[in-house]
């Protein structure tokens, strides 16, 4: 794990950012908004999954994997099968087994296409009320660029 601090859409120039979105086919909050703006490819190509795979507890777990730009990717944790202001409900959103999972998962890919990879420091743990010590243990196992946002 290697942490930087920063703008994770301007930090990666090139690579892959990999990100937690809801299964409710609704991208409008936080990284997922931003990314959304930057690269509309991405929420057209969750849309498309979302009419793939018809209902939420089917999405639940999928990582999927958009190409954003000639230099980006953009990876999707469907890791969040309903969505809320955590802060507000006291209610956890976040499946952390299923985000500690695809965590790996992009980090193995990023390994394999000796790319690098870009992930929140708090991924799943702001909004979705996730356990933000869980998730930095899980980071900490992988050679991943760990953002912090400044």
């Amino acid at each position: 794990m290697k942490i930087l601090y920063g703008d994770i859409l301007k930090l990666c120039k090139e690579g892959a950012i990999l990100q937690q979105v809801n299964c409710q086919s609704a991208m409008g909050a936080g990284l997922a908004k931003n990314i959304m703006v930057k690269y509309p490819i991405v929420r057209k190509e969750y849309m498309k999954l979302s009419r793939k795979l018809k209902t939420p507890e089917n999405r639940l777990g999928t990582l999927q994997e958009v190409i954003a730009s000639y230099e980006v990717s953009v990876f999707n944790s469907f890791t969040q099968l309903n969505f809320g202001n955590a802060r507000k409900t006291g209610i956890c959103y976040t499946n952390e087994e299923l985000l500690i999972k695809n965590i790996m998962e992009f980090d193995k890919i990023c390994k394999d296409r000796n790319i690098q990879g870009y992930v929140p420091l708090l991924i799943g743990c702001e909004l979705a009320g996730g356990n933000p010590d869980k998730i930095k243990k899980a980071l900490e196992n992988t050679e991943l660029n760990v953002v912090i946002y400044k």
